[in-house]
């Protein structure tokens, strides 16, 4: 979450849901200023559009899921494209996805190393963006059984 997000609230989140392989818990951010809010639906949009799934509030969330996923995901990036990722591998697979709300506060402590601004955010989009075709081809060669 960007050290943004209360880590007691992600132990809210698992309290009350089993992680079975086939379930993401991925977060909704709210209380987030409104320049913040119009950047992730600007995001949202694109990405939803050009990965023709509905992928609103895709980054930068926290995600909590199953060990099991990670360990057939060989593939799967290890920058900060992999929120974004997780959530389309889910939505392509058409696991279960649960959204609980999470407050996203001021940042307290620490800085983004690297969210600098709009170039940063742009150079980010343009590398999900150009890893679909990848990303898709491995992901329709991941099977459930490997998830058993």
């Amino acid at each position: 979450g960007n050290m943004k997000v209360d880590p007691l609230d992600c132990f809210e989140m698992i309290k009350s849901n089993d992680l079975k392989y086939s379930k993401l818990i991925k977060a909704k951010r709210v209380e987030r200023p409104i320049i913040d809010k119009l950047k992730t639906l600007i995001f949202s949009l694109i990405m939803s559009l050009y990965f023709k799934k509905l992928l609103l509030d895709n980054g930068g969330t926290p995600n909590i899921l199953n060990k099991k996923i990670l360990d057939i995901l060989d593939f799967a990036p290890n920058d900060f494209s992999f929120d974004f990722f997780i959530f389309y591998f889910f939505k392509y697979k058409n696991f279960e996805i649960f959204r609980p709300k999470v407050p996203y506060k001021k940042r307290v402590y620490g800085k983004s190393h690297w969210q600098n601004g709009v170039r940063s955010e742009l150079r980010l989009t343009k590398e999900i963006l150009l890893q679909k075709t990848i990303w898709k081809k491995n992901i329709e060669k991941t099977t459930i059984n490997e998830l058993n």
